[in-house]
């Protein structure tokens, strides 16, 4: 999964770890996203969740059918 994080840059270049839960539909779509773990930088978990929000996923198959799937995911950037 790759996923674009447009960031403004307030305090030098970006760098942290944001954890988001994401809960993706069965057309890979985003659902839902919850904050988990804060960078610590206001402006980059936004940027994490507006991205993540942009997102389209690969379907996550149960028995080569679509399915509804909640993850934990970490955004690194450095």
């Amino acid at each position: 999964m790759r996923l674009s994080v447009h960031y403004k840059i307030r305090d030098g270049a970006p760098s942290g770890t944001t954890m988001v839960k994401l809960h993706v539909d069965k057309n890979g779509q985003t659902r839902n996203v919850a904050l988990l773990e804060s960078s610590g930088k206001p402006n980059l978990d936004e940027a994490v969740i507006n991205s993540a929000w942009g997102g389209t996923f690969q379907p996550y198959l149960v028995n080569g059918e679509p399915t509804e799937v909640t993850v934990v995911v970490p955004f690194h950037l450095k």
